[in-house]
Order: C-alpha cells, then sequence, then structure tokens
C-alpha cells in the first residue's frame, strides 16, 4: 500500500501508537474524524502484499490446469504439485 521502508514503518507505527494512547486518555478532544484519521494513517504501515501470478500449466494429457502459486515477481513458475515453468517475457 506504500513505499515506507521497514524503519519508516516501524517508527511510523510508534508514532501512531503514541497517538492512539494520547487519544484514549483525552478521549473527549478527538472526534470521530480524528480516528478516521488514524485508522487512515494505520493503513500506511501495512506490510504490502505481494500480487499472486495467474500464469497456468497444461501438462499434456491432463485436463487439470496446474496454477503458479508464486507470488510477487518471479523468473520460474511453480505449481502446488512441484511443477516448475520458466516464465515468459512479455516483450518477446
Amino acid at each position: 500500500m506504500s513505499d515506507l521502508t521497514p524503519a519508516e514503518r516501524q517508527f511510523l507505527t510508534f508514532a501512531l501508537d503514541l497517538a492512539a494512547d494520547h487519544m484514549a486518555n483525552r478521549g473527549d478532544e478527538f472526534t470521530d474524524e480524528d480516528d478516521a484519521a488514524l485508522a487512515r494513517l494505520r493503513q500506511l504501515t501495512e506490510e504490502p502484499q505481494a500480487a499472486p501470478c495467474f500464469a497456468g500449466l497444461l501438462p499434456l494429457g491432463s485436463k487439470a490446469v496446474e496454477l503458479c502459486m508464486t507470488k510477487g515477481p518471479h523468473q520460474m513458475h511453480r505449481s502446488a504439485s512441484g511443477e516448475s515453468w520458466p516464465v515468459e517475457d512479455a516483450e518477446e
């Protein structure tokens, strides 16, 4: 979701925890809008999730497609059964 480094993510999490504690101790001074802003900022601290691969392999004589289970950038696809095949360059 964000391009924060792990150190930046850790520091922001610490700062948001302090802000949440402060808000909890002085709850009547903060609005629902403040709570929503804190929640939106917390989303920045979430670890980015690698995109799934949607490639599939149809082994000769098989009726079932074996889907790639690898997430994020990779040079070889790998199915749940251990089959592997190369990633074809989209520019070729």
